[in-house]
């Protein structure tokens, strides 16, 4: 998973075939399918749960106790990556391969929602909204890192996923507060960074994503 199916799977994102890209978005889903019908135990959420999201080969090595503490590998530090894969494909500039992925994006929430249980209703009505809310934190941290990506490609394109993320994800944590104002310290941090690049792609997608944060708090 980390020396070789995420790193293909990346690179299928910047592929120039939006059938190429439509078929990352099937793929990923389909993976996702498969980890969340076999429980997700409540998600990835977004205050601080014990799994790390997989970034390097050290978090590869992360073992899931289970419930009776036997332990056994799980595949749900790869969600977030596999997450933002769809979620990248959710701003593709070719309407097919982004209303597929929307689509698709709903259609995996029903079937997490449907394995998670009630219990896990808390950022709406399991809907793609919520489904990426549940994964909120993780899915920002794996963002956050790749939006200062030396190559111009990645960070224009992790820019974009995070609007998608600001869009899509929000509600409220278990404490009342807003999901993405409980992070907005770190979001600005990237920003401020982000509207002082030289290349103008980098300053528009930062402006995209403060206008996006400004417009979901506006109401907090």
């Amino acid at each position: 998973m980390i020396e070789s199916v995420l790193p293909g799977l990346k690179r299928l994102g910047f592929d120039g075939i939006p059938s190429v890209r439509k078929a990352l978005v099937t793929c990923c889903v389909k993976v996702l399918g498969v980890v969340f019908e076999g429980g997700v135990g409540g998600g990835g959420g977004g205050e601080g749960e014990d799994m790390d999201v997989v970034v390097d080969a050290e978090a590869a090595m992360q073992v899931d106790e289970g419930v009776n503490g036997e332990g056994y590998m799980s595949y749900e530090p790869f969600v977030p990556a596999l997450l933002s894969h769809v979620m990248g494909m959710m701003c593709d500039d070719v309407v097919d391969v982004k209303e597929l992925a929307l689509q698709e994006m709903s259609g995996l929430a029903e079937v997490y929602f449907k394995a998670a249980g009630e219990s896990v209703f808390k950022f709406g009505q399991g809907d793609a909204g919520a489904l990426i809310s549940m994964y909120y934190g993780k899915l920002l941290r794996l963002l956050i890192d790749d939006a200062t990506h030396w190559t111009q490609g990645q960070r224009e394109k992790s820019l974009k996923t995070l609007k998608v993320l600001v869009e899509y994800g929000g509600g409220e944590r278990e404490d009342g507060k807003n999901i993405v104002l409980g992070d907005l310290e770190i979001l600005l941090s990237c920003l401020a960074g982000s509207v002082r690049d030289d290349e103008e792609e980098i300053r528009d997608g930062a402006e995209a994503v403060a206008k996006c944060l400004g417009f979901k708090l506006e109401g907090r």
